[in-house]
């Protein structure tokens, strides 16, 4: 005896089938450090090298000195496509750390989870009240 499931609410997977790869943004600015209402910010410019609109996610991940990931944050940022590469700016706060110098990461990627740029880092240095 054979038994069928037959589901009356079918969906179709949600593929992503975003091929542009992790140059799709690059960095052209920064990581450049300011202060926003009192917080350490983290400016990064990116510039869009497709000729859609892309949105994305952009992370800065943070490490003390022993290499342990301490914080991380996110910024949200769309790009417009067109013949001429799209600029935009991420402000990714690092609120709340303790003072001291971290190794910064930068990347972004899409809501689907696709990179789009390739990792960055710096160093961030926290200053004390």
């Amino acid at each position: 005896m054979t038994t069928m499931l037959v589901l009356g609410a079918v969906q179709a997977a949600h593929a992503d089938i975003f091929i542009g790869g992790t140059n799709v943004w690059t960095i052209v600015a920064g990581p450049s450090p300011q202060t926003l209402n009192g917080s350490p910010v983290e400016v990064v410019t990116f510039s869009n090298h497709l000729a859609v609109d892309v949105a994305g996610i952009v992370i800065m991940v943070l490490k003390n000195a022993s290499g342990q990931t301490v914080y991380f944050t996110t910024s949200t940022i769309t790009l417009s496509g067109g013949p001429t590469a799209s600029i935009g700016s991420a402000y990714l706060v690092a609120f709340g750390l303790p003072a001291g110098t971290y190794s910064a990461t930068f990347f972004a990627f899409t809501f689907g989870g696709v990179a789009i740029s390739t990792p960055t880092t710096s160093s961030l240095t926290i200053t004390g009240p």
